[in-house]
């Protein structure tokens, strides 16, 4: 079913939205295939949801984080781009992309959910959520404007 998608122009895909899964049991999906025991020894609480606006998300990337909209293809994997499509697509629920802001370097990566960013930046979305540690709300506080900050569900 995502094949299809693979390669084609932005203005030709199908009419969809992003449809975000804020609940704290799914968060483990954000890590890109961590299974939910693992997330639950790493993360003691669960993520809080930052709504950010994604142009000065982009603008604070840093290094292999970074990627432009017309990079929808070519960089990173063409399969995971056109399942994520293919998921927003069947009115599925995504989790949000987990980031790490960087203090000292003033920048904030990305710890999984490089692709569904990359889908979110291609439909052009103003606003997005994302998952962040709460020991890291203030340093993101800093790093970009945070329009709200909730607990997930």
């Amino acid at each position: 079913m995502s094949k299809k998608y693979i390669e084609l122009p932005v203005k030709d895909w199908p009419n969809f939205e992003m449809s975000w899964d804020l609940t704290a049991s799914a968060q483990h999906f954000s890590d890109d295939g961590i299974s939910q025991d693992d997330f639950s020894l790493a993360y003691k609480e669960p993520l809080l949801i930052a709504w950010v606006k994604m142009h000065e998300l982009d603008n604070a990337l840093y290094g292999h984080s970074i990627r432009k909209k017309e990079e929808i293809w070519s960089i990173g994997c063409k399969d995971k781009v056109a399942k994520v499509i293919a998921y927003c697509v069947e009115n599925k629920q995504m989790t949000p992309a987990h980031i790490q802001p960087h203090k000292s370097l003033n920048a904030i990566t990305i710890i999984g959910g490089n692709h569904r960013l990359a889908v979110c930046r291609a439909l052009e979305l103003e606003i997005i959520p994302v998952l962040i540690e709460r020991i890291y709300e203030n340093d993101l506080k800093n790093i970009i404007n945070v329009d709200r900050v909730e607990e997930a569900i």
